[in-house]
């Protein structure tokens, strides 16, 4: 991950005021369960450019049948798309699907949008999602 100069090296944001430095947590939060014979991406935050290669990498490191849990995901960029679509791609090439859980009414207008919402199945809960035909 490259490092952006208004984070700390462990991807925490930094705000500089006068005088005062405060850190948050990094802007997307990522966890990994694999139940059912699928990897499920659990993430958090903002989907953007600056966690798209740490996005990027676990997903491609989940095999070919994911589920995405957005459910927690405030805003999504076209970093954040573009590791989803690519990501959907690989995996309809290994014989496997990337399914999304959740998004946001936000998160699903971008979605429809770029029409990514008619290549990636978008379920309403994670069950459904793990046992979709």
């Amino acid at each position: 991950m490259t490092m952006n100069k208004n984070r700390s090296p462990d991807g925490y944001a930094l705000h500089d005021q006068p005088g005062v430095t405060t850190t948050h947590p990094p802007v997307l939060s990522l966890s990994v369960d694999r139940p059912c014979g699928w990897s499920v991406l659990a993430a958090s935050g903002e989907m953007d450019t600056a966690c798209a290669g740490v996005l990027r990498s676990l997903l491609s490191a989940a095999g070919p049948n994911v589920v995405v849990d957005l459910r927690e995901v405030t805003f999504m960029d076209a970093s954040g798309l573009g590791v989803l679509a690519t990501s959907g791609h690989i995996a309809r090439r290994l014989g496997g699907a990337v399914r999304l859980v959740g998004p946001s009414h936000q998160v699903r207008r971008v979605l429809s949008l770029t029409l990514l919402d008619r290549v990636l199945p978008i379920y309403d809960d994670l069950q459904e999602a793990l046992t979709a035909a």
